[in-house]
């Protein structure tokens, strides 16, 4: 790992969209309509006693109809903080609807992706020139790094599918000591790890495979990974996670705010907006219109000195994810 990434990528919900990934309203309301018949899915694979499936199912009903009435207004991190009796049920159902996008993902092709695919603009902008593996490896872990607040794993899964295509010649351990040394915190967790990353904390109990796992298994994996996420506001970020968070941001340059939703505990919870001051930092507000776009400005400054030097360097712009890079990302800065 590099710890003097100049370029650090802040992705929030809407970073994940060219990858079929829902925003936060999305992910809500297909977690409301869908966890009934994904649950009746799994309880068919995995018969239960008669009192167990009672009791899930209730949960299951009671949980869905409870989010349906709030499916517009609230994200389900924001429900389950204040509904946390329901973390039992919530937290699976979150990890089955994640890995129900990866799988439509996997075996849905959407043509309208291609032209929006901020990873691929990125990777490909990021090797130009590049002839060996070891020129692709010092390209890719030179100078970025990704701080996440998302809990899938399609970043991981594009550098590793991109990279294993090219260099077909080379092993999957070869591959992975590349991605490996490419900073990637999820500030919350994910829903479990690739089987790739064996080395990096994962085991039998905490794989899924991207987009292969079947749909009556996906509350299986919700039920199994149900510790790999944090969601209760409290105790959601470790202090080894902020720590490292908050050093790739200090040490770095350039900030780029990809699909993000500026909530002030999660800014907070990396040390934002104090650590911005005296870098260029850009960010996409989609479809955002001039005064929600200066809310968002206000809430990146150092409140303690709001005539800092950050309003000279600041950029948010309603852009895609995409765009913006095109617009303002620079790999030789």
């Amino acid at each position: 790992m590099n710890p003097l990434s100049k370029h650090v990528f802040i992705l929030g919900a809407g970073s994940s969209k060219h990858y079929g990934f829902p925003t936060g309203k999305e992910l809500i309301q297909d977690i409301s309509e869908n966890s009934k018949a994904r649950f009746s899915q799994y309880i068919k694979a995995n018969p239960t006693t008669p009192e167990k499936l009672r009791y899930y199912d209730n949960r299951v009903s009671v949980f869905s109809n409870l989010l349906s009435a709030v499916v517009d207004t609230i994200s389900i991190d924001w429900f389950l903080n204040h509904h946390n009796s329901f973390t039992d049920i919530g937290i699976p159902a979150l990890i089955a609807s994640i890995i129900n996008y990866e799988f439509h993902f996997m075996h849905i092709k959407d043509p309208q992706r291609i032209n929006s695919d901020w990873y691929n603009y990125l990777f490909s902008t990021l090797i130009k020139g590049c002839k060996t593996f070891e020129d692709f490896s010092t390209a890719l872990t030179n100078n970025i790094s990704f701080i996440t607040f998302n809990y899938d794993r399609s970043l991981e899964h594009f550098l590793f599918a991109n990279l294993s295509s090219i260099f077909i010649d080379k092993s999957e351990e070869e591959i992975c000591s590349v991605i490996n040394q490419i900073p990637i915190i999820h500030v919350y967790g994910k829903i479990g790890y690739l089987p790739w990353e064996k080395g990096q904390g994962a085991n039998e109990s905490n794989i899924i495979p991207y987009g292969e796992a079947k749909p009556e298994d996906f509350f299986k994996y919700g039920f199994k990974n149900v510790d790999s996420i944090s969601l209760i506001y409290d105790d959601r970020i470790q202090q080894d996670t902020k720590i490292r968070a908050t050093q790739l941001i200090a040490q770095s340059k350039y900030i780029y705010f990809l699909g993000f939703g500026y909530d002030e505990i999660n800014l907070s919870n990396i040390g934002l907006p104090q650590l911005l001051e005296q870098k260029r930092v850009y960010g996409t507000a989609f479809n955002c219109t001039p005064n929600e776009i200066s809310v968002i400005e206000y809430l990146l400054q150092n409140k303690k000195h709001p005539k800092s030097v950050i309003n000279s360097f600041l950029e948010i712009s309603n852009y895609s994810c995409y765009d913006l890079l095109r617009n303002y990302y620079h790999p030789y800065k």
